[in-house]
């Protein structure tokens, strides 16, 4: 399911539906930016975004001690990029199964 189906219910809305979909999602932005401004904290990370942090910083590292090239850093980061998340390629396998 893409982000806009996820953050409207719907695949296709009416712009009427889509407008007032939009109004909700925009409260609901808000109300996160108001407790991150009141000092609470945001939720945690997902572990496998935690763990790409961790292995990407381990990149950045050895790189600071000349262990890896500059290519060898950009292919590092690049690979640890969680893009499924972000083009809905899960979706897109488990539709074509």
């Amino acid at each position: 399911m893409s982000e806009n189906e996820t953050e409207l219910g719907v695949c296709h809305p009416t712009l009427g539906n889509f407008i007032l979909s939009l109004k909700k999602v925009q409260h609901g932005r808000e109300q996160q930016y108001m407790q991150w401004i009141s000092g609470r904290q945001p939720k945690d990370k997902r572990k496998k975004y935690k763990d790409a942090d961790k292995r990407i910083l381990k990149i950045l590292q050895e790189y600071q001690r000349n262990e890896r090239t500059v290519n060898e850093l950009l292919r590092g980061i690049a690979q640890n990029i969680v893009i499924d998340d972000v083009v809905g390629i899960d979706d897109e396998v488990e539709n074509n199964e």
